[in-house]
């Protein structure tokens, strides 16, 4: 995960707090033998307004920006098309790029977070990553494999 501020704010103009915008790259590689299909529906992307005191911390505003296929005209009656799934192919890498307006002079937590489809007939996969040890990671009907990545920013 990588991210990147960029001096912006927002366009319409309807706040007044100083703010940036914050794209987020999630690169996702498969290097197994398999595809392996990603729900995005469930807003995998989650980024945290926080706050901390000595080893206390929790949030005070929840952010969920989306991946579009497509972008609606702004003043327009269509909507934007929000990318609900996809599957990373064999030997794949796909970056997710996520933007958001966030107010400046804050520390975020981001976390993407999502479940991979059915791993159950991934059996060389399972292998190849755990090194034979399939009881490091299992992937049956009762548990699913959760791919996860954290990060906290400060934005200035």
């Amino acid at each position: 995960m990588s991210t990147e501020v960029v001096p912006y704010s927002d366009s319409l103009g309807l706040s007044k707090n100083v703010s940036k915008g914050l794209i987020v790259k999630v690169k996702i590689t498969n290097m197994g033998n398999s595809s392996i299909n990603f729900d995005l529906s469930k807003s995998p992307l989650k980024i945290y307004e926080v706050l901390s005191e000595d080893i206390k911390i929790g949030y005070t505003k929840l952010y969920e920006p989306q991946i579009f296929t497509e972008l609606a005209q702004i003043g327009s009656k269509e909507k934007n098309t929000p990318l609900d799934a996809f599957v990373s192919l064999i030997s794949s890498e796909r970056t997710l790029s996520y933007f958001t307006v966030l107010p400046a002079n804050k520390m975020y937590y981001i976390v993407f977070k999502t479940e991979a489809g059915d791993l159950s007939n991934h059996e060389d996969s399972i292998d190849k990553l755990t090194s034979g040890k399939k009881d490091s990671l299992k992937c049956d009907s009762d548990t699913k494999c959760k791919w996860f990545a954290s990060k906290f920013i400060f934005v200035e």
